[in-house]
């Protein structure tokens, strides 16, 4: 996979120290940088509709008619 541009986050990470006599490296001048990058896919989560068919009684002949519900 390549590296993007443009990533959401960046962390960088310095050393806090010389890894050969230990001095620390606070101010010194930086020397080139390795790049890596995680992808992370969101978990997938279902998304549910509920359709709720309502009833109504006519108030003239009493008749109960429920609406229908939809293709699908």
């Amino acid at each position: 996979m390549s590296l993007t541009d443009h990533p959401d986050h960046v962390i960088r990470h310095e050393p806090g120290c010389c890894g050969r006599c230990g001095a620390g490296l606070g101010g010194a001048p930086g020397t080139g940088m390795e790049r890596r990058q995680v992808t992370e896919m969101p978990p997938v989560k279902a998304e549910v509709t509920e359709h709720q068919m309502i009833e109504r009684e006519c108030g003239g002949c009493g008749a109960r008619t429920r609406a229908q519900a939809p293709d699908g």
